[in-house]
């Protein structure tokens, strides 16, 4: 009885055999041979007793017969592989594999090409995937398991090529990043799709735009520029592996979000977070080779024009490669005061907003339509419910857009978005104020901004505040500073201080006039002096140790961009 394992026993004409998938023709020769290989061994056989085994025409039949055997396994064996399995599994083992592939993925992360490193790892797991399959049809039985292992493989197959394709284009447009021109035309053209949404007198900012971000990353990162090598250098130089940096609170909120900062730093380049630095880096030498390095960029494809745009990517890049440090110092230095922040924002979301010398203006009932604004009492009912409390009195609507705006601000990891985010925080802010006022949003003034930033930093989620503004106040430049977006960041640092300092017996006091309220914040009026130009911003002096350190630091990074100029002007004297 034939084997349901087995083939057909019947001879098969030549044009059945090749019409018979690869893995199918294989085993068909394995158990008839080919049809010149049975008519050979057939007439062999018949005159196997008038030929005996040594003569030269038996052993030319056998000669003849395993090389065609020979022929016919190395044809199979290439249409089983096919040409897009890959070079990792054509030769080699599945560890092999994997270890060329963390060879070309330390490369990649290096250039910042995250669409390259994701389809070389998509490739990858691709080609481990064909690899097992292979292992599991030459360890099954033969039979209907074959036409499902045939089709996966044909399936994996597909996608190999395709993605070999899409491969090729993008590595021919990263080699054509040798040429300079057509490195300047791109960020020429980069740069003029940036968005701007703030600018004075001073600086010129413009939304963050990941597309344009990881373009800009790549042109900058190429090996090939002159900026991409002194960018590798100087991470290779100032941020080199050492022993690992302050341990941070066992707070579980705190342990939360400084993961998510170091998540979100390596998710853009699809790998592991950079190795802790030697020491703390200093602000000042990031900020001052942020500078340096924005203006050779400048100089370098003509782009003096462009110069602001390519100071925030270039900040963009940059500070989330220092950002695991001085985080984990500023969380260290805030995290007493976090913690009480977050106990004051929960008894104090029941209190009416003219608790903290609101306008009644400001905070009317919400209008038919308008979904923007949320009920606080909404915020709390579960929680008072949950706990056997009585409900208390809804507190009037809080601007939730506003709210939820300024939520994000402890989450970013670059000081210039901060400062954007707080300014669209308080945009939304005083449109929601003058809507219910029915008054035009420049209607409201410095002194009523303060407590209506107050009342909408009680119901936002903050988890980090405190840490997150010193974290701001230390990356931030002179000119941001001075800016309308450095006296919004000194305003929200005084509410959140308020926040934390607010008991029972002063939210009942009424504001003083004058510079300070008898709640215990400064109000803008008196700091707008300070933002005009006419006062130097409030600084927190560092320690002995901390200023001695910076100092030397800067001097190792004006020594360090010395060697670097000598060292291209030289190879450029050798080069014409």
């Amino acid at each position: 009885m034939e084997s349901p394992h087995m083939l057909p026993t019947r001879a098969l004409s030549d044009l059945e055999v090749k019409s018979m998938n690869p893995a199918k023709r294989f085993l068909h020769w394995l158990q008839h041979g080919s049809s010149s290989a049975r008519g050979e061994q057939q007439q062999l056989d018949g005159d196997a007793s008038l030929e005996p085994q040594h003569s030269p025409r038996y052993c030319g039949l056998l000669t003849r017969t395993a090389g065609t055997a020979a022929q016919l396994a190395e044809g199979a064996q290439t249409d089983w592989r096919g040409h897009h399995a890959g070079p990792a599994l054509a030769c080699g083992s599945a560890d092999d594999a994997i270890a060329r592939f963390e060879q070309r993925a330390a490369q990649l992360r290096a250039e910042h090409r995250p669409d390259l490193l994701r389809l070389e790892r998509t490739l990858a797991q691709l080609q481990l995937a064909l690899h097992s399959t292979r292992e599991e049809r030459e360890q099954s039985p033969l039979g209907s398991e074959m036409d499902s292992l045939d089709r996966r493989e044909a399936c994996l197959l597909r996608h190999c090529e395709r993605l070999s394709l899409q491969l090729d284009a993008l590595h021919a447009k990263r080699l054509a990043l040798k040429d300079g021109r057509v490195r300047a035309a791109r960020l020429r053209a980069l740069l003029e799709r940036c968005r701007c949404v703030y600018h004075d007198a001073q600086i010129q900012m413009h939304a963050p735009q990941p597309e344009l971000q990881a373009e800009f990353d790549a042109l900058v990162c190429s090996p090939h520029a002159r900026e991409g090598r002194l960018l590798s250098r100087w991470a290779a130089h100032f941020l080199a592996a050492a022993p690992p940096p302050h341990p941070r609170p066992h707070s579980p909120a705190a342990d939360g979000a400084a993961g998510g900062r170091n998540r979100a730093l390596s998710a853009p380049l699809g790998g592991e977070p950079p190795p802790p630095p030697h020491a703390e880096p200093s602000a000042a030498v990031t900020l001052d080779f942020i500078e340096y390095i924005s203006r050779l960029i400048a100089a370098q494809y003509s782009l003096q024009r462009y110069l602001p745009q390519i100071s925030l990517c270039a900040s963009r890049l940059l500070l989330p490669m220092v950002v695991p440090p001085l985080w984990q110092a500023a969380l260290s230095r805030n995290a007493r005061r976090d913690r009480h922040l977050a106990a004051q924002q929960r008894w104090l979301r029941a209190m009416p907003p003219k608790s903290f010398a609101v306008d009644p203006r400001f905070c009317a009932d919400e209008r038919p339509g308008e979904a923007a604004q949320v009920s606080g009492a909404a915020l709390l009912s579960s929680r008072w419910e949950r706990r056997g409390e009585p409900r208390r009195a809804a507190p009037t609507q809080v601007p939730a857009a506003a709210a939820r705006a300024l939520g994000d601000f402890c989450y970013l990891l670059v000081p210039a978005d901060m400062l954007l985010c707080l300014y669209r925080a308080i945009q939304l802010l005083h449109s929601a104020a003058a809507r219910a006022a029915s008054i035009e949003p420049q209607a409201i003034g410095a002194d009523a901004l303060l407590p209506l930033l107050v009342w909408v930093v009680i119901h936002a989620e903050l988890p980090h505040a405190f840490a997150a503004v010193d974290f701001a106040k230390q990356l931030c430049t002179r000119e941001q500073t001075f800016s309308e977006l450095g006296y919004y960041l000194a305003c929200f640092e005084a509410a959140i201080a308020f926040v934390v300092g607010a008991t029972e017996a002063s939210l009942g006091a009424e504001a003083a006039p004058g510079g300070t309220s008898s709640f215990g914040w400064t109000h803008p009026s008196s700091r707008s002096r300070t933002f005009s130009g006419t006062a130097d911003p409030p600084v927190t002096p560092p320690d002995g140790a901390a200023a001695v350190g910076a100092v030397e630091a800067r001097e190792q990074l004006a020594s360090f961009l010395h060697e670097e100029r000598v060292v291209d002007e030289l190879v450029a004297s050798l080069t014409l």
